[in-house]
């Protein structure tokens, strides 16, 4: 669950995040601020596993400070 900050019209703020460390699973918050940042309310609940898989980026070629994909030079002419 990302992040996510709520404003309705009366003014209080509601704050919504899952804490993926708590012990022994994962927990959902929310807390609701008043305009002055007084808590009023906070409430958490277990958090939805959120099913995910391990994606293996491009390997990269850094040059000079920044990083761009690494290219095949197989079908290039080499520079002079």
């Amino acid at each position: 669950m990302p992040a996510k900050m709520e404003i309705p019209a009366r003014g209080n703020v509601a704050l919504s995040f899952a804490e993926a460390s708590a012990t022994p699973r994962p927990m959902e918050w929310t807390m609701t601020f008043d305009r002055k940042g007084k808590l009023l309310k906070a409430t958490h609940k277990p958090a939805e596993l959120i099913p995910s898989k391990l994606v293996h980026p491009a390997p990269m070629v850094v040059k000079g400070s920044t990083a761009s994909p690494a290219q095949s030079t197989a079908d290039q002419a080499p520079s002079k």
